[in-house]
């Protein structure tokens, strides 16, 4: 009996090994489907930040901001904080826009350079910052928005 427990430990202990952290997050349209299912319909904007690993997979999120239904104030540090709690070596930010229109706002590109600079010094790049809304999404990584020196 003691040697199917160690056997049946062994084999859940290979298992677990071999299971990923999360779903991988190796673009925007898997970004834009997992914030989609979580803030799309929501009345008010909320921002939410994924913390990835080295291999893209989610290690953890969190929605750091709740606004009204035009603006959400975001602080850097809230940011992140989620990387330093769950050892993230990059983040995906996201948040949703109640009109629907998931076109940026002016004000949603200074929050991304700021948080991009940020990222740079501290060595946690901000991989993108997708915006969802009913009408889809909108990725900054995809229109070239991240990435080029601000």
């Amino acid at each position: 009996m003691q040697r199917y427990y160690q056997r049946v430990t062994a084999r859940l202990v290979r298992e677990r090994a071999e299971e990923p952290f999360g779903p991988t997050m190796d673009g925007s349209r898997e970004c834009a489907k997992f914030l989609g299912g979580l803030i799309a319909d929501k009345p008010v904007e909320h921002m939410v930040v994924l913390a990835l690993n080295a291999r893209h997979r989610l290690v953890g999120y969190k929605v750091v901001a709740v606004g009204g239904a035009t603006s959400c104030a975001v602080e850097p540090r809230e940011v992140f904080a989620v990387a330093f709690q769950t050892g993230a070596v990059a983040l995906v930010c996201g948040h949703n826009h109640p009109s629907g229109d998931p076109q940026p706002s002016a004000d949603d590109v200074v929050l991304t350079r700021r948080l991009e600079q940020a990222g740079k010094m501290l060595g946690i790049p901000i991989l993108d910052h997708v915006v969802v809304g009913f009408g889809g999404a909108f990725s900054f990584a995809e229109h070239g928005l991240i990435g080029k020196a601000a």
